[in-house]
């Protein structure tokens, strides 16, 4: 039985009240700051990370290993101007990688330098290391360290800065001081870092990682591992000290800092991506001031944007009216965040959700088209690839596209896992948030909820929460039985949060304790051949895809709001938060 007329009916409704939604929920998601304990130093190396002899012969990796030729530096325009840009979420407000992530990639950017670029084409390219390479075996890779760069403070990065960053990121020691899951896994995954020459730092893990570059690089949007920290100001002051002043070698520099309100960030003449150093272009911003403000609620974003008063604004296409009636323009990222709902738990044998054909039946019972076109629009979103593989993934193949919309056949598998018109399955809830990156999540929700009750008769609601919150609950396993339906980001390799969900037996993420899947992430994950990973990672997707621990829905264009002051800026896609700043031009 099809339920549109029903649905559009309620979308009307929810439509009318998404705004007073965005404030409900809006404020919520946005994360209190927390003022970071102090930690220890970290020692110079891991325990097992003191440096030994000339590691062993090494494959070269697909990425550029030539430093370029040094070209006169022309002399460049005086910049001027500030853009004022409006946020609905700072996750949890923090500088240092084992705090920043999430919707904190913003300003994690802008203030960082990274071991590797990237560019819109989601190639990888050297940044503060100017090669890398991996060994035969692909456990471990060796970057080298260019020299010349230098931190917002001025000082000149070493190679002691690197060292101490990734020992700080990557070291056991570092475990207990950060709730991030991927870096958890990783660290978990490291064996050592160390020092294997005067400009190379080495790591090597317990099995081959084929994704680490990519998960060291820019182009890695969850978390910020591939940064690098200033040593002496840590040694000085500590992480407290740091989150209250942090020093980067990234594109601005911090200026002013009001939590919760404002992040204002300056030019940085010095930063090093810039053809003096080197490099096919100048990635130095070209406006003197980027001014970021915390705005929940959407609304109030474009009143601004309409008043004058915001020049870049996080938006949805039922804005895209207003802001084109007041002179200003969208600009799309294209595949910036993907929607999932993800069963929890399910790995145990008591809860209704541990039968595949259950969680299969509840797919098809989602009409996914209805959805896009009713509630997003076909510029928004496309229902296309499962979770995080996207048309433009490492992977993607058509096989992996969402499941059609087929009452008939959801009812038939509820009867093969033993819930016949849904009966046997107790009350559950949808956990969800508001996302800045993926409009209308709680909304979206309440359209599931409701064809799961109309075409399999389940009894589902809806809890609108604050992310962290339940991030964190369901990393705590307290939430069995239920289903998340949230937004992530974008990404051409999924090595990392794969590998986290199905490949360690003890993640925190994990979908299921399957043996077969934690052997299929390992096979995926240890193509080291670039050419054949596309095939490699496509069979351990689809075979993740067919155990359907997690339910693809399409991905987003996020699209942003532009005022008449903007004449260009060119955000990359793959990416669910702001990038490429660089580009943003004035008139």
């Amino acid at each position: 039985m099809r339920i549109a007329t029903t649905v559009k009916t309620m979308l009307s409704g929810l439509l009318a009240v998404s705004a007073l939604l965005a404030v409900a929920c809006g404020a919520a998601a946005t994360a209190t700051p927390q003022a970071p304990a102090p930690t220890a130093k970290p020692a110079a190396t891991t325990a097992a990370a003191t440096p030994t002899a000339k590691p062993a012969a090494t494959t070269a990796a697909a990425t550029p290993t030539a430093k370029p030729a040094p070209t006169a530096a022309p002399t460049p325009a005086k910049p001027a101007g500030k853009v004022i840009m409006m946020n609905g979420n700072w996750a949890r407000q923090q500088f240092d990688p084992l705090g920043g992530d999430n919707e904190g990639m913003l300003y994690m950017r802008l203030l960082h330098g990274y071991l590797i670029s990237g560019n819109e084409n989601a190639k990888m390219l050297p940044g503060i290391a100017s090669k890398w390479e991996v060994s035969p075996d692909g456990k471990t890779w060796t970057f080298t360290i260019r020299k010349g760069v230098k931190f917002h403070n001025g000082e000149e990065m070493t190679i002691d800065d690197v060292l101490f960053s990734q020992v700080y990121t990557h070291g056991a020691a570092s475990l207990p001081n950060t709730t991030i899951s991927t870096l958890i896994n990783q660290i978990k995954q490291t064996e050592k870092v160390e020092q294997t020459g005067p400009d190379k730092i080495s790591w090597t893990h317990k099995s081959p990682m084929a994704n680490f570059a990519f998960y060291q690089s820019e182009l890695f949007g969850s978390q910020a591992p591939g940064v690098v920290l200033p040593k002496k100001v840590y040694d000085t002051v500590g992480r407290a000290g740091y989150e209250k002043a942090p020093v980067g070698s990234g594109v601005a520099k911090l200026v002013k800092y009001v939590p919760s309100e404002q992040m204002l960030f300056e030019r940085f003449d010095g930063y090093y991506y810039q053809p003096a150093n080197g490099f096919p272009e100048d990635r130095r911003l070209q406006i003197q001031n980027l001014d970021l403000r915390l705005v929940p609620e959407e609304a109030t974003r474009v009143a601004a944007l309409k008043a004058g008063e915001a020049d870049i604004i996080e938006s949805s296409l039922v804005s895209r009216k207003q802001i084109e009636s007041s002179g200003g323009r969208v600009a799309f990222a294209r595949e910036s965040s993907y929607g999932v709902i993800i069963f929890l738990q399910c790995w145990e044998t008591q809860l209704w959700c541990n039968k595949k054909e259950a969680r299969q039946a509840l797919d098809y019972a989602i009409d996914k088209n209805l959805i896009r076109t009713q509630l997003y629009g076909t510029d928004a979103m496309e229902s296309k690839g499962w979770t995080l593989v996207t048309p433009s993934a490492l992977g993607y193949s058509p096989e992996l596209d969402p499941y059609p919309y087929d009452v008939a056949k959801a009812k038939q598998l509820l009867v093969q896992a033993g819930f016949p018109d849904g009966k046997g399955i107790p009350p559950f809830k949808i956990q969800t948030w508001a996302a800045g990156d993926f409009p209308f999540l709680p909304e979206m929700s309440l359209l599931v909820a409701d064809m799961w009750k109309k075409n399999l008769g389940l009894d589902v609601t809806v809890n609108v929460g604050e992310a962290v919150g339940i991030r964190e609950k369901w990393q705590a396993w307290q939430l069995g039985g239920d289903v998340m339906l949230r937004s992530n980001e974008g990404r051409w390799d999924g090595g990392s949060a794969i590998n986290g969900a199905y490949g360690l037996q003890d993640s925190r993420t994990r979908r299921s304790d399957d043996p077969v899947l934690r052997q299929a992430v390992k096979d995926g994950l240890s193509e080291m051949d670039l050419e054949k990973r596309q095939a490699a990672y496509n069979k351990m997707y689809r075979a993740l895809y067919d155990a359907h621990y997690e339910v693809g829905l399409g991905y987003v264009n996020l699209p942003w709001g532009l005022s008449s002051r903007v004449s260009d800026w060119k955000p990359w896609p793959l990416s669910a938060y702001a990038t490429a700043l660089w580009t943003v031009k004035l008139k």
